[in-house]
């Protein structure tokens, strides 16, 4: 099996085709360096942990404990959620590069192999499956696989290229930026904060860092000015408590911010012909939902059972990709419902665009 894309959902793709007895390769264009947004980690991903075999790892691996939530959402007032009453105890703020390492090795220890720095350039299809033309550090290389899974996110590199669609929701985009104090900040809690535009994320890493997302509409944000220290701080001039977070515990900005996509949308068949998508490739989240993470293990491991199934000798596994499917379909309906519920708490500002977007109803949206 071919896996093409990296991250969450690719190795816990792998891990699962490992786990079952098939051999799978990760072909992914990054190497493990750089910052990665998306760290946030709640109490219940802890079973997930412990089924991909690597919650020895994260609670051990240099994560960073974070034992709740807080937000100033719909009013003044700043609600606390403690995972005090949490069964699964506390959740994590991740190191994200050392979380997704720590997923990929164990992907390798079940018999993944993994090309980084490596892209799909063009390919094959015939009756035994597909042919890949991979550009490698090396030189070129050919892949034969019976399957591929598309791991590819938003882009849904694969996909489209098998004529899949993909609905999209909002034109959401969000500034993300990592900061850096002295001193480690004691609090723990990840925080939201609703403004005029949009709303904020925080979250306090290991090392001193906070990792801080402006979540807005693209024509809501002047994105070069949007990227300096200057217009950064302009930014959080409109907030108060995130504002007071990062002053307070004196962050500052050791890199140029960065706007990455954060529609949510899903595809609308997430398989095809020797093919299917895990990870954002089959279903994005908006961030505000933190399905993020845990979206691409569920999917990741799920898509890949389908594709065991699908080859097993059982003839009532023939249409495990259209049960994923369907999974898929329910998981985004009851998050578009939630969603929608969410965001019409928040009334301050009805009559700015951001929310008045949110506030419509969904066919006129």
């Amino acid at each position: 099996m071919a896996i093409i894309g990296g991250g969450t959902a690719a190795s816990a793709a792998a891990i699962e085709l490992g786990e079952s007895g098939l051999d799978s390769i990760i072909i992914e264009r990054r190497d493990d360096t750089g910052d990665k947004i998306g760290e946030s980690l709640p109490p219940n991903a802890r079973p997930l942990l412990e089924a991909l075999g690597v919650d020895d790892d994260v609670e051990a691996g240099g994560h960073l404990r974070c034992f709740g939530n807080r937000s100033s959402w719909g009013s003044e007032r700043v609600d606390h959620h403690d995972f005090i009453t949490s069964p699964y105890g506390h959740g994590w703020h991740l190191d994200r590069r050392r979380f997704d390492l720590q997923l990929a090795t164990r992907a390798v220890e079940t018999g993944a192999q993994r090309w980084t720095t490596s892209a799909v350039k063009t390919y094959d299809r015939s009756a035994s499956g597909w042919t890949l033309h991979v550009d490698r550090p090396g030189g070129a290389a050919h892949i034969e696989a019976r399957h591929v899974i598309d791991a590819t996110g938003r882009a849904c590199w694969f996909a489209r290229r098998q004529g899949a669609m993909r609905t999209t929701g909002d034109g959401t985009v969000a500034l993300t930026c990592f900061l850096r104090a002295d001193e480690p900040d004691p609090d723990t809690f990840t925080q939201i904060e609703a403004v005029p535009d949009g709303w904020w994320y925080t979250a306090t890493l290991p090392a001193g860092r906070l990792a801080v997302a402006f979540v807005t509409d693209s024509d809501l944000l002047d994105r070069s000015r949007a990227r300096t220290e200057h217009g950064l701080h302009d930014l959080l001039s409109t907030t108060e408590h995130t504002a007071e977070r990062v002053h307070g515990n004196r962050y500052r900005l050791t890199a140029p911010a960065r706007i990455v996509d954060a529609s949510d949308g899903r595809l609308e068949q997430p398989h095809g012909d020797g093919w299917l998508a895990v990870g954002d490739a089959a279903v994005a989240f908006d961030p505000l939902s933190s399905h993020g993470i845990l979206s691409a293990m569920v999917t990741g491991r799920s898509g890949a059972r389908a594709v065991v199934d699908m080859f097993s000798a059982d003839p009532s596994s023939a249409d495990a990709p259209a049960r994923y499917a369907a999974e898929v379909a329910t998981a985004f309906g009851a998050y578009q419902t939630a969603r929608r519920s969410y965001y019409l708490a928040e009334r301050r500002w009805a009559g700015a665009p951001f929310w008045t977007r949110r506030h419509r109803p969904a066919a006129d949206r």
